[in-house]
């Protein structure tokens, strides 16, 4: 599931480096998964899903529920299994939403169980 929100902040795909937020380029930077990073845009881009969002955004966990209390890291890379999920979750998007109130951004992509289990998400989320 993506959590979205219609106030568009404009972002580019990591291959454009220009409007990439700060901690996220830190956060790529700093990981050890880069080819796993490039692996889910390459899957993206196979599946016709890439250009819709910015892949940073489909990396949030949760951009309003970070706390000191529910600890997690800002971005965070769906596990495999979940990435044809996301993949339907964004075409979606692209044909029911996006044409009926305009570019969206998502607030929210992957949540690990823990987090999103510490939050008081559904037990049955598919973050």
């Amino acid at each position: 599931m993506l959590a979205l929100s219609s106030d568009y902040a404009s972002g580019e795909a990591l291959s454009s480096n220009n409007s990439l937020p700060p901690d996220f380029v830190e956060w790529y930077n700093s990981n050890k998964n880069k080819s796993g990073y490039m692996e889910y845009e390459n899957f993206l881009k196979s599946e016709n899903a890439y250009d819709v969002f910015p892949t940073w955004q489909l990396l949030l966990t949760d951009t309003e529920y970070l706390s000191p209390f529910c600890k997690s890291e800002k971005f965070v890379l769906p596990p495999k299994k979940y990435w044809k999920n996301s993949v339907k979750t964004i075409k979606f998007i692209k044909k029911n939403i996006i044409p009926k109130i305009g570019k969206v951004r998502i607030v929210s992509g992957f949540r690990p169980s823990e987090f999103n289990k510490c939050i008081g998400g559904a037990s049955k989320s598919k973050h």
